[in-house]
């Protein structure tokens, strides 16, 4: 059993192209964040090459997106990736950041993800808690926390700190930029990760943002990973349960005896659990003397 692991980050702030991280390798989950403030010209959320879609929102003044994709030969030497948007004005602010993640534990590692955004100029706590609903399917997972936050009235770059979820885990920073421009406009992003033991359900997830002056909006991504499993101590390592012939069987092959739903047997021969298969029979013993001619 093994968590995912987080191998490598980058992050950039007032730029659509962001440098790769370092290392991929084939199989490694690669995910692309970014959050924007704008000044209302229209501007809108593109797409990055070969990813696919976790969350997108948005409109003419903000937004945020994650995509995702699982990384081929051809990411293994790429150097940056692009976000393909029309921003097109000076006063277009953005964060973005990339991690790269490896162990991950079935074809895209994402067990499940929520999304929670605050209306518009609603978003003026320092430290916004969102509701989360994200069950693990192994014992050993990898939590990451996205949080976002726009504002038209701000001394200086946002900050983000104190990343907590419920139930709690230490979470590392792994990504906080931001920008500002000279009319106080800004925008933040901040992302965190953490190892998640047990399969209880993260009930929210919570962040510190260094004022309380996001005044335009908040918004927050969550994702939960799946480690790889194992069928020696996971009690529930599949999403459903085997059958055999429409029985139902067991998935703990430690403790459950016997360990099929029905007995097997050999030419019709019923065996039991535990107990050899087949057994060969025993020939009564015979002497054999030759012929005297």
């Amino acid at each position: 059993m093994a968590f995912p692991v987080l191998e490598s980050s980058t992050q950039v702030a007032n730029s659509l192209t962001i440098t790769a991280p370092s290392g991929i390798e084939v199989g490694d989950l690669l995910l692309f964040f970014v959050g924007y403030y704008d000044t209302g010209s229209s501007s809108s959320l593109g797409t990055v090459s070969g990813f696919t879609i976790l969350h997108r929102t948005g409109d003419e003044f903000e937004g945020v997106a994650c995509y995702f994709k699982v990384a081929v030969t051809a990411d293994t030497t790429a150097t940056s990736y692009i976000l393909n948007n029309d921003f097109n004005d000076s006063f277009d602010l953005i964060g973005i950041s990339m991690h790269r993640i490896s162990g991950i534990g079935n074809t895209t590692g994402i067990r499940s993800s929520d999304f929670k955004g605050a209306a518009a100029n609603t978003g003026t706590a320092t430290t916004p808690i969102y509701a989360s609903s994200l069950t693990p399917l192994t014992n050993d997972s990898l939590i990451v926390v996205f949080f976002m936050g726009a504002s038209t009235s701000i001394g200086s770059v946002q900050t983000l700190s104190g990343y907590g979820i419920t139930p709690s885990a230490t979470l590392t920073e792994r990504a906080d930029v931001g920008e500002r421009a000279g009319d106080n406009t800004g925008v933040t992003i901040g992302v965190a990760t953490g190892e998640y033991s047990g399969l209880t359900t993260i009930t929210s997830r919570t962040a510190t943002f260094s004022t309380n002056q996001m005044t335009r909006d908040q918004n927050s991504i969550a994702i939960l990973i799946n480690g790889t499993q194992s069928a020696t101590t996971d009690v529930s390592h599949l999403d459903s349960l085997p059958t055999v012939n429409g029985l139902v069987g067991t998935n703990n092959v430690a403790a459950d005896v016997p360990h099929l739903a029905i007995v097997p047997t050999l030419n019709g021969v019923s065996s039991q659990a535990n107990n050899p298969i087949w057994t060969p029979q025993v020939k009564t013993a015979t002497t054999w003397t030759p012929e005297i001619k």
